[in-house]
């Protein structure tokens, strides 16, 4: 199943509080000024180590509740995640070196976290190329996977098996993260790749406010790989 979508045909997300972690980074803060811009949306959450790196129209927002820490501290992650109705993870790390596990560490402080929310929905972000989805990669995508980014989609890897042991989930993972105007649309599907494979941030971040949160359900439990385009000819995963 997979689905193309115009981002002007969503209905609200029902629902009071929300989790976001890596707010600071290109993609977390499209989804955090998304998040905040909702009526039905009471308070968000962040763990931020840097808030200045925020704009300040984004920190006075008296929905936002800031957390000064790290993603990997069991203790500011609590505070986080106490009594919450959904949870993004939204983070990422350097290629390689020191930090590359950040992804995997912060998901396990994560999931300890949620075991006094168990039925928070966690919307976690990860990438095309990682796990299963790697069979449907274009050759350039399998090229730049296993070549240029082995050990931080290794460390997805890992994170998105976490993110599966939890009662309720959804693994999102976009193409190439691009920042440029968002488009409005994307393709959706659990093999969607191509031989580029791009999206603007923006998109995701629509993505994942209009189709991932509760109480929207169709990809609630599964993976779903997100581009611009649908690929079309030899070059691509699909015809």
């Amino acid at each position: 199943q997979s689905f193309s979508f115009n981002s002007g045909n969503h209905e609200p997300v029902a629902m009071a509080r929300v989790s976001l972690f890596g707010a600071t980074g290109g993609t977390g803060l499209e989804i955090l000024s998304r998040l905040l811009s909702r009526p039905e949306v009471s308070e968000v959450r962040c763990v931020v180590r840097s808030p200045e790196k925020l704009p300040e129209e984004v920190r006075t927002n008296p929905a936002l509740k800031l957390i000064q820490g790290s993603s990997t501290d069991a203790a500011a992650v609590q505070e986080a995640c106490l009594d919450t109705e959904a949870v993004i993870v939204s983070l990422g790390g350097p290629p390689k070196g020191p930090g590359v596990d950040v992804c995997s560490k912060s998901q396990e402080a994560i999931n300890q976290a949620l075991e006094k929310s168990p039925d928070a929905r966690v919307v976690c972000i990860s990438s095309i190329g990682v796990g299963d989805h790697y069979q449907h990669c274009s050759l350039f995508a399998k090229f730049f996977a296993s070549w240029i980014i082995p050990e931080a989609l290794a460390d997805k890897h890992l994170q998105e098996e976490m993110v599966r042991k939890l009662k309720n989930w959804v693994v999102v993972r976009p193409g190439g993260l691009i920042d440029a105007p968002a488009k409005g649309y994307w393709h959706a599907a659990e093999d969607a790749c191509g031989f580029y494979p791009t999206i603007p941030r923006a998109d995701v971040a629509s993505f994942v406010v209009n189709e991932c949160l509760p109480p929207q359900s169709s990809w609630l439990h599964r993976n779903v790989a997100l581009v611009t385009h649908k690929p079309r000819g030899w070059f691509g995963s699909q015809s």
